[in-house]
């Protein structure tokens, strides 16, 4: 009756132990949401982008230029990166509580918010973007001629970027916040002008903008269309004399938009239909002096050539004060100055920005109901499985103590406790050993995808090897503890007899 007891509860505990091997792997990969941030966190998304993009110049080489830009996305990816996954880690864990029931009802919204939907998200992001380097390789991919111009207007862009990034980075954190509020149905509605005008286009950022621009080219038209640099006596200025009183003019061209910053903000946004700000020259007009004096002596008339420098001296300040005199001293740049291009634009980029988060936030409504929806209906069985696990648990540990009764010793239990350890482990170490060794190689993928295994990249190949390693790793784990339990229990076995003999063979000894 006995060894019938041990038969029956060893092929129920056997049974058992296999079960609870699937469960284990189950509990430890698909259902730890530390197992699905961890894998997601080994893929590295750069290389993928890398090897997909060298694949496809491959087939269809690129230019140099292009290859640069390609570089700078790779690594943009490899930066944004772990930002992007330590949101995802936390969007996980959201969705995982409420499956475990550590959350009382799912909620997508909130999700959002707590990982990828917020602006702390929106502010680590953009930190570890460099716009400026980025734009630059975008406009070297973009040249086709390679000229003058369009090398300086780059130039110009990306320097004005490289002033102006730690302005447009903190705006878009600023105006992110009311846009994740909306989208998240946290506030019913959204006017983005207003907000952008209370948040972004500030007094400080138009400031900021228009320290950091080169405006020689602004005031070069505005400028020559009131005067055209025409002297009197058909005295002209070169290009370079030209650049020369520009940057004398300058600083003034700047103070006045400053100084108009809150009506221009206000015009660019379509909140008034105008501006206006006069802009006085008049303290650049001594500093002009010396290079205006040096384009009339290089000008002078045929009969001024003998003459002494006293007298052409002399002659010049005659010039200079009909030159002065000429020159106005102060100017107007209103709207009509600009155009109103730039306010028709921006108000419809806020139009269809507008548009664009309605249809955001529906999406997010309906994706919401069915991500929810779909929880609820996996949860009952996360649930079920989980009592099941835990019942399974119990089973194991209630046949394992019936063996010991059937035994009533230390000895018998242990010897043949440790030998079912022993070999649960060892069984399971061989089946992961081979499971890895083939389902997990390159070797066996790559015949079976066989036509397909030279257009698979390698990428592909890497990642399926992870998945099988990750897969089994449980149990991996498993089968070690089984067979260093197993070893465990049988030198139990065999060593607790004699260290019990001992004992009593010490006492009628000690007793003579």
């Amino acid at each position: 009756m006995k060894v019938i007891g041990l038969i029956f509860t060893s092929f129920i505990l056997f049974v058992l132990l296999t079960v609870f091997s699937a469960a284990f792997t189950v509990d430890r990969t698909a259902l730890n949401p530390g197992f699905v941030s961890g894998f997601i966190d080994d893929i590295d998304f750069s290389q993928i982008y890398s090897e997909t993009v060298a694949d496809a110049n491959r087939q269809t080489p690129v230019s140099a230029e292009e290859q640069k830009l390609s570089d700078a996305i790779i690594n943009t990816i490899d930066s944004v990166e772990p930002v992007i996954k330590d949101s995802l880690a936390i969007a996980i864990d959201d969705a995982y509580a409420y499956l475990k029931g550590k959350a009382d009802a799912p909620d997508l919204r909130k999700t959002l918010g707590d990982s990828i939907m917020n602006p702390g998200f929106t502010e680590k992001l953009l930190a570890q973007i460099d716009l400026s380097d980025l734009v630059n390789d975008f406009m070297s991919g973009q040249q086709t001629g390679g000229d003058a111009f369009d090398q300086a207007f780059s130039d110009s862009l990306v320097g004005t970027l490289d002033k102006m990034e730690p302005t447009i980075k903190s705006g878009s954190v600023a105006i992110s916040g009311p846009m994740y509020d909306y989208l998240l149905r946290k506030s019913n509605t959204l006017d983005l002008r207003t907000e952008m005008r209370r948040r972004v286009v500030t007094r400080a950022f138009i400031t900021n903008v228009v320290t950091a621009i080169d405006i020689k080219d602004l005031a070069q038209s505005l400028y020559g269309n009131e005067a055209s640099f025409e002297l009197p006596q058909g005295v002209t200025l070169a290009s370079t004399e030209q650049d020369q009183v520009l940057a004398l003019l300058e600083p003034a061209f700047k103070q006045g938009l400053i100084d108009a910053a809150d009506p221009m903000a206000d015009w660019l946004l379509g909140i008034r239909p105008s501006f206006s700000a006069t802009i006085s020259i008049q303290s650049a007009l001594p500093g002009a002096k010396p290079i205006v004096k040096q384009a009339f002596l290089r000008q002078l008339p045929p009969e001024l050539a003998a003459a002494t420098p006293e007298q052409k001296d002399q002659v010049f300040e005659l010039f200079w004060d009909e030159a002065s005199a000429s020159i106005a001293s102060s100017f107007t740049l209103d709207s009509t100055s600009l155009g109103s291009d730039i306010p028709d634009m921006l108000a419809d980029t806020l139009s269809s920005a507008e548009s664009g988060l309605t249809d955001a936030r529906t999406s997010i409504d309906e994706a919401a109901d069915d991500f929810e929806q779909a929880l609820r209906e996996v949860r009952p069985y996360i649930r079920m499985f989980q009592t099941g696990y835990l019942l399974l648990i119990l089973a194991i540990l209630v046949f394992a103590g019936l063996i010991v009764l059937l035994y009533r010793s230390v000895k018998g239990a242990s010897l043949h406790l440790g030998i079912f350890s022993l070999a649960y482990g060892v069984t399971n170490l061989i089946g992961v050993l081979i499971v890895r060794g083939t389902v997990g190689s390159e070797r066996f993928l790559r015949n079976m995808l066989e036509d397909q295994a030279q257009e698979t990249p390698q990428y592909m190949i890497d990642l399926m090897t992870r998945v099988v390693q990750a897969m089994t790793q449980p149990l991996f784990l498993l089968a070690i503890v089984g067979t260093v339990l197993g070893v465990g229990l049988l030198v139990l076995g065999i060593v607790y007899p004699r260290l019990k003999r001992k004992p009593a063979e010490a006492q009628p000894a000690s007793q003579v």
